[in-house]
Protein backbone atom coordinates (compact mmCIF):
# COMPACT_ATOMS: atom_id res chain seq x y z
CA UNK A 1 0.00 0.00 0.00
CA UNK A 2 1.21 3.39 -0.89
CA UNK A 3 1.49 6.35 1.48
CA UNK A 4 0.12 8.81 -1.09
CA UNK A 5 -3.63 9.40 -0.99
CA UNK A 6 -5.61 8.28 -3.94
CA UNK A 7 -6.80 10.60 -6.64
CA UNK A 8 -10.33 10.27 -5.39
CA UNK A 9 -9.27 11.37 -1.89
CA UNK A 10 -7.45 14.42 -3.30
CA UNK A 11 -10.49 15.42 -5.34
CA UNK A 12 -12.71 14.90 -2.29
CA UNK A 13 -10.53 17.11 -0.07
CA UNK A 14 -10.40 19.84 -2.73
CA UNK A 15 -14.18 19.78 -3.17
CA UNK A 16 -14.66 19.86 0.61
CA UNK A 17 -12.40 22.94 0.91
CA UNK A 18 -14.17 24.71 -1.95
CA UNK A 19 -17.58 23.98 -0.44
CA UNK A 20 -16.48 25.45 2.92
CA UNK A 21 -15.18 28.58 1.20
CA UNK A 22 -18.40 28.76 -0.84
CA UNK A 23 -20.50 28.43 2.34
CA UNK A 24 -18.72 31.45 3.85
CA UNK A 25 -18.70 33.70 0.80
CA UNK A 26 -21.82 32.64 -1.12
CA UNK A 27 -24.30 34.70 0.99
CA UNK A 28 -22.18 37.85 0.54
CA UNK A 29 -21.84 37.30 -3.18
CA UNK A 30 -25.57 36.64 -3.50
CA UNK A 31 -26.39 39.81 -1.54
CA UNK A 32 -24.16 41.94 -3.78
CA UNK A 33 -25.46 40.30 -6.94
CA UNK A 34 -29.15 40.80 -6.11
CA UNK A 35 -29.00 44.24 -4.45
CA UNK A 36 -30.14 47.37 -6.24
CA UNK A 37 -27.53 49.88 -7.24
CA UNK A 38 -27.60 52.87 -4.96
CA UNK A 39 -27.03 56.25 -6.56
CA UNK A 40 -25.79 59.01 -4.31
CA UNK A 41 -28.42 61.64 -3.60
CA UNK A 42 -28.23 65.03 -5.19
CA UNK A 43 -26.05 67.55 -3.41
CA UNK A 44 -27.63 70.42 -1.57
CA UNK A 45 -27.92 73.50 -3.73
CA UNK A 46 -25.11 75.97 -3.08
CA UNK A 47 -25.78 78.82 -0.71
CA UNK A 48 -26.38 82.21 -2.24
CA UNK A 49 -23.39 84.41 -1.56
CA UNK A 50 -23.45 88.18 -1.48
CA UNK A 51 -21.08 89.62 -4.03
CA UNK A 52 -18.42 91.73 -2.36
CA UNK A 53 -15.96 94.07 -3.96
CA UNK A 54 -12.77 94.64 -2.01
CA UNK A 55 -12.57 98.21 -3.30
CA UNK A 56 -15.49 100.60 -2.91
CA UNK A 57 -16.47 102.47 -6.06
CA UNK A 58 -15.80 106.13 -5.24
CA UNK A 59 -18.33 107.33 -7.83
CA UNK A 60 -21.24 105.70 -5.99
CA UNK A 61 -21.71 108.78 -3.79
CA UNK A 62 -21.21 111.39 -6.50
CA UNK A 63 -23.26 112.60 -9.41
CA UNK A 64 -20.62 111.46 -11.92
CA UNK A 65 -20.83 107.71 -12.29
CA UNK A 66 -17.88 107.13 -14.60
CA UNK A 67 -14.99 107.56 -12.17
CA UNK A 68 -12.71 104.52 -12.15
CA UNK A 69 -11.24 105.34 -8.72
CA UNK A 70 -11.96 102.76 -6.02
CA UNK A 71 -11.36 102.96 -2.30
CA UNK A 72 -9.93 99.95 -0.55
CA UNK A 73 -9.44 98.86 3.02
CA UNK A 74 -9.61 101.54 5.69
CA UNK A 75 -7.76 101.19 8.96
CA UNK A 76 -8.23 103.59 11.85
CA UNK A 77 -5.76 103.44 14.75
CA UNK A 78 -6.06 105.37 17.99
CA UNK A 79 -8.60 107.99 19.03
CA UNK A 80 -9.50 109.90 15.89
CA UNK A 81 -12.55 112.14 16.17
CA UNK A 82 -13.99 113.84 13.08
CA UNK A 83 -12.09 111.36 10.93
CA UNK A 84 -14.18 112.40 7.92
CA UNK A 85 -11.92 115.45 7.55
CA UNK A 86 -8.78 113.35 7.17
CA UNK A 87 -10.71 110.87 5.04
CA UNK A 88 -11.79 113.63 2.62
CA UNK A 89 -8.24 114.94 2.32
CA UNK A 90 -6.92 111.48 1.47
CA UNK A 91 -9.72 110.99 -1.08
CA UNK A 92 -8.89 114.30 -2.77
CA UNK A 93 -5.19 113.42 -2.93
CA UNK A 94 -6.02 110.06 -4.52
CA UNK A 95 -8.34 111.69 -7.07
CA UNK A 96 -5.66 114.20 -7.97
CA UNK A 97 -2.69 111.84 -8.26
CA UNK A 98 -4.04 108.49 -9.48
CA UNK A 99 -4.40 108.94 -13.23
CA UNK A 100 -3.50 105.70 -15.02
CA UNK A 101 -5.46 102.45 -15.09
CA UNK A 102 -4.07 99.81 -12.75
CA UNK A 103 -2.30 102.24 -10.40
CA UNK A 104 -2.70 101.62 -6.69
CA UNK A 105 -1.46 103.29 -3.54
CA UNK A 106 -1.96 103.39 0.19
CA UNK A 107 -2.10 106.69 2.05
CA UNK A 108 -1.46 107.06 5.77
CA UNK A 109 -1.98 110.21 7.83
CA UNK A 110 -1.44 110.75 11.56
CA UNK A 111 -3.09 113.64 13.38
CA UNK A 112 -2.31 115.08 16.80
CA UNK A 113 -4.73 116.55 19.35
CA UNK A 114 -4.52 120.04 17.76
CA UNK A 115 -5.42 118.77 14.27
CA UNK A 116 -1.90 119.04 12.85
CA UNK A 117 -0.53 116.39 10.53
CA UNK A 118 2.28 114.61 12.33
CA UNK A 119 2.97 111.95 9.72
CA UNK A 120 2.06 111.56 6.07
CA UNK A 121 3.12 108.48 4.15
CA UNK A 122 2.25 107.21 0.68
CA UNK A 123 3.09 103.71 -0.51
CA UNK A 124 2.91 103.25 -4.27
CA UNK A 125 4.78 101.38 -6.96
CA UNK A 126 5.86 104.69 -8.50
CA UNK A 127 7.96 107.18 -6.50
CA UNK A 128 6.50 110.13 -8.44
CA UNK A 129 2.97 109.01 -7.56
CA UNK A 130 3.87 108.72 -3.87
CA UNK A 131 5.44 112.20 -3.85
CA UNK A 132 2.37 113.70 -5.56
CA UNK A 133 0.05 112.12 -3.00
CA UNK A 134 2.13 113.21 0.00
CA UNK A 135 2.25 116.79 -1.32
CA UNK A 136 -1.52 116.82 -1.89
CA UNK A 137 -2.20 115.57 1.64
CA UNK A 138 0.21 118.11 3.22
CA UNK A 139 -1.54 121.10 1.63
CA UNK A 140 -2.09 124.04 3.99
CA UNK A 141 -5.00 124.16 6.36
CA UNK A 142 -5.89 122.41 9.56
CA UNK A 143 -8.06 119.37 9.73
CA UNK A 144 -11.25 119.09 11.76
CA UNK A 145 -9.95 115.70 12.83
CA UNK A 146 -8.46 115.44 16.30
CA UNK A 147 -6.18 112.71 17.54
CA UNK A 148 -3.90 111.31 18.47
CA UNK A 149 -4.75 108.80 15.77
CA UNK A 150 -3.88 107.42 12.37
CA UNK A 151 -5.99 106.79 9.28
CA UNK A 152 -4.80 104.51 6.49
CA UNK A 153 -6.71 104.01 3.21
CA UNK A 154 -5.91 102.05 0.05
CA UNK A 155 -6.90 103.25 -3.42
CA UNK A 156 -7.03 101.59 -6.82
CA UNK A 157 -7.59 103.05 -10.28
CA UNK A 158 -9.73 100.69 -12.36
CA UNK A 159 -10.93 100.84 -15.94
CA UNK A 160 -13.09 103.72 -17.11
CA UNK A 161 -16.73 102.71 -17.68
CA UNK A 162 -18.14 102.95 -21.17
Amino acid sequence: MSLLPSRLALVGRTLLGLSVVGAFFAPSLAAFATSRQVVAGAMKPPLAVIRVRPFLDMSSDSCTSDSPLHQGPIERIGQLSNAWSAHDRLDQAAERCLTATGQAMTLLVSVDAAGRLTRVQAAAGDEELATCAETAVRRPGRLAARGPGTLQIGYFMGNRRR
